[in-house]
């Protein structure tokens, strides 16, 4: 498809909708988005946090704290069975966490308290087993794994060095060695493919770090101004890294880094209170990324994606209709996001003032672009993907971009902008080629059809 051809087409889908908006739009459907408590293990103090989502969504690795002790016990979560404890590895003081977790919620790997040191564990399908590490007086923790669960990162102390490693089944754990220069290292993620792995190496201060088995281990800088570094996410392909940089003395900033302009960008904070942002988690395409800020009221967890900017996560939530369930909470920092971005999880405080871990959930295949409202912006990206089968461009989970997507939009305009939906207008201006005018044609009959079955259904409840 030429770039002319696919730009009439995009001004021709615009053009079919700007009939249905005329129409106005029912009101945004409550079971598009939701908001969720993990809830916490019986038994001990009320206490609980989400530290990592598998990539579909579908499972949460964390901690609670349980009978066992007054120590913490890593924990999986799904919306079927809830929260459930994994134990601990043997002959230690019982104190375990999930860090993070594979593709399909498989394996999940993190750190436990063995006989003779907390040691880096691996939960395949509920069987916990340690990750051995070479040395004698060691100390090891996993931090990241690939989409598939093969290949597990994390950082270990042996003989008073730490080193960032990496684990595969054939090659045992093997160190990754320092940024030239440096003294210690650790690793943090590892992108789904397994190419690469990010975290932070340095001696007196750190700094961000990028590994592959090409190019070894390289220092991604700081912001301007700044001395001290780390990564904490990275995207499906390896190409986007995320953590935080200081500034000056006081100030640290999220950044994302992308690997087509070797530049690391500062995603700034929240107006208020100390310049102290961090970045966590990035979306499987680099686009989305979740992490927390500071503002006069404190840290509020954030999402951030290049059209809207550096945005409160409770402030998108309420937006789109979840204010009751939200009620009296303060989400203090998301901690992961799934490959398509459509979950993120994280912790904070609960009504009753308890810290307590809780997944958001956008459910909206028409919001394409996920941020949480179905708009213009949605039209321009199936305009973009059209007649492809690239999922970001599906707005209907029928494997291709066509004009059933611009129905699936038209059903769902203005769901998640506010207000909680209704009618909208488009000023149209552009007059769409004559190629394209059967096209537009057949999408208005679309959009029609959207409205007649959106308001049969409505008649009908």
């Amino acid at each position: 498809m030429t770039t002319s051809t696919s730009v009439f087409r995009g001004r021709a889908i615009v053009l079919a909708l700007a009939g249905f908006l005329a129409c106005g739009a029912l009101p945004a459907r409550s079971e598009s988005f939701s908001f969720t408590s993990i809830g916490d293990l019986p038994g001990g103090s009320t206490f609980s946090r989400a530290l990592a989502v598998s990539g579909n969504g579908q499972v949460v690795g964390g901690v609670s704290k349980s009978t066992v002790g007054v120590q913490a016990e890593a924990t999986s979560w799904t919306k079927a069975n809830g929260l459930v404890p994994l134990g601990d590895l043997a002959g230690g003081t019982f104190e375990s966490y999930s860090y993070a977790v594979s593709n399909d919620g498989s394996v999940i790997v993190g750190i436990g308290s063995a006989a003779d040191n907390y040691q880096a564990f691996r939960v395949n399908n509920g069987v916990m087993t340690a990750i051995p590490y070479a040395g004698t007086d060691y100390y090891s923790e996993a931090r990241g794994v690939s989409a598939n669960g093969n290949v597990i990162v994390g950082l270990g102390s042996s003989d008073d060095a730490v080193s960032a490693w990496r684990w595969t089944q054939a090659t045992g754990t093997v160190s990754l060695g320092f940024v030239p220069g440096d003294s210690t290292s650790s690793a943090y993620a590892i992108s789904a493919d397994g190419s690469t792995i990010v975290g932070f190496s340095g001696t007196d201060y750190n700094q961000a770090m990028r590994y592959t088995s090409g190019g070894g281990m390289v220092s991604l800088g700081h912001l301007p101004g700044g001395t001290d570094s780390a990564a904490f996410g990275v995207s499906r392909d390896g190409s986007v890294v995320v953590g935080y940089s200081n500034t000056s003395a006081t100030d640290y900033v999220a950044f994302r880094w992308d690997a087509a302009t070797n530049q690391m960008v500062s995603l700034g904070d929240f107006a208020g209170g100390f310049v102290n942002s961090q970045a966590n988690g990035v979306s499987g395409n680099g686009k989305i990324v979740v992490g927390y800020g500071m503002s006069d009221a404190g840290f509020d967890a954030f999402r951030w994606d290049p059209a809207n900017g550096l945005q409160s996560l409770k402030g998108i939530l309420n937006r789109v209709g979840l204010g009751p369930e939200l009620n009296n909470w303060i989400l203090v920092e998301a901690k992961g996001i799934s490959d398509d971005g459509r979950s993120i999880v994280g912790y904070g405080f609960d009504p009753n003032g308890n810290t307590t871990g809780w997944i958001a959930r956008n459910n909206l295949l028409a919001d394409v672009n996920v941020d949480w409202k179905v708009d213009i912006a949605d039209l321009v990206q199936v305009a973009n993907l059209w007649l492809s089968t690239n999922p970001e461009g599906d707005a209907n989970g029928d494997g291709i971009v066509n004009i059933q997507d611009i129905t699936a939009i038209a059903e769902h305009w203005l769901e998640g902008a506010g207000g909680g939906g209704g009618g909208g207008s488009l000023n149209v201006t552009a007059v769409p080629e004559p190629s394209t005018l059967s096209l537009a044609a057949i999408a208005s009959l679309a959009g029609a059809f959207a409205y007649r079955r959106r308001r049969s259904a409505a008649h009908n409840q």
